[in-house]
């Protein structure tokens, strides 16, 4: 009867031991996810700010007011004229300014799935 006492307080102090070594790991993970929760609040608080006053900046910068003087003054008078606008499709757009590559099997297809993209030529001023 004593071995099997003197066994059994063996095994739970083990488990006592494995418990304190769990609780004191987690202990610590807790307190570097509260170190990393706190800075990444702060990098958001900065962004946010930032956000903040880019938007109060944009605001102010895109008055219509404003880019109307802007286009008075730095924009010569030059007008876009009806009846030069064309349409393009957008995948011979995209193919002309070389932002993807297509094959011509493909751009049969293509050409008829896309919307048209109207561009305006411009009228100088003679």
């Amino acid at each position: 009867m004593p071995r099997i006492l003197s066994q059994f307080w063996i095994i739970a102090i083990m488990i006592n031991l494995t418990l304190a070594c769990a609780v004191y790991h987690i202990k610590y993970q807790v307190i570097d996810l509260e170190r990393s929760y706190l800075s990444m609040k702060k990098k958001y608080d900065i962004i946010a700010e930032a956000n903040h006053t880019l938007t109060a900046e944009y605001a102010y910068l895109s008055r219509p007011k404003r880019l109307a003087a802007l286009a008075a003054k730095h924009l010569d008078k030059k007008y876009t004229h009806p009846g030069k606008e064309q349409f393009v499709p957008a995948v011979k757009l995209a193919n002309a300014l070389e932002l993807k590559p297509i094959n011509s099997s493909s751009m049969a297809v293509a050409i008829q799935n896309t919307s048209p993209i109207m561009l305006a030529s411009y009228q100088e001023n003679n």
